[in-house]
């Protein structure tokens, strides 16, 4: 997903800028700053599943990243980790779900994901925010110890869309509504 930074009309042509992120710097080694009372650590996570039945289905890619946010500026300041996986199913891939997601079953096919990562990551977050988190926590409660300890928020269910002038608060509109592609 990216995000466009400036639009610009020149000529007859419409010219979009892609964000590059370059004022987002991930740091790993400066934990210091973590410890300071206006800043908190928020992880955004994301999977992929084989369908939607959240008892039998399951994840086949895991997305997190975690970033630094200032609570006095209201702005994110450093992405302080990222993980990414795909994981090799025990079941196949719903046709409507490859329809959602468009990962295919060679794609993943020998991957698993690494679930002390996932935790130590979790671990480290002050708060877990996904789109329609109570279907992505049902996933990661599965095979995280830490899931189930953590304050998750949800983008779609905790704001209130139409209040703030959208009519729809599915992810893939949200994006196009704010800029991204």
């Amino acid at each position: 997903m990216s995000f466009i930074s400036k639009i610009e009309k020149i000529e007859d042509k419409v010219v979009l800028y892609k964000y590059d992120g370059s004022d987002l710097q991930k740091d790993n080694d400066n934990m210091l700053e973590f410890g300071q009372q206006n800043q908190k650590k928020i992880c955004f996570l994301d999977v992929e599943t084989t369908g939607k039945d959240r008892s039998g289905d399951e994840i086949i890619e895991i997305a997190m990243k975690t970033l630094l946010y200032d609570l006095d500026s209201h702005s994110t300041s450093k992405i302080i980790e990222i993980y990414e996986s795909y994981n090799e199913p025990t079941i196949p891939i719903k046709e409507e779900a490859f329809y959602v997601h468009g990962i295919a079953e060679e794609t993943i096919r020998g991957e698993k994901i690494d679930w002390e990562i996932v935790n130590r990551i979790l671990s480290g977050a002050d708060l877990v925010l996904a789109h329609n988190a109570s279907f992505d926590r049902s996933f990661i409660d599965k095979g995280s110890s830490i899931s189930p300890q953590k304050i998750w928020a949800c983008s779609l269910e905790d704001i209130n869309w139409f209040e703030r002038g959208f009519s729809n608060g599915k992810q893939e509109l949200l994006c196009l509504w704010h800029g991204f592609y």
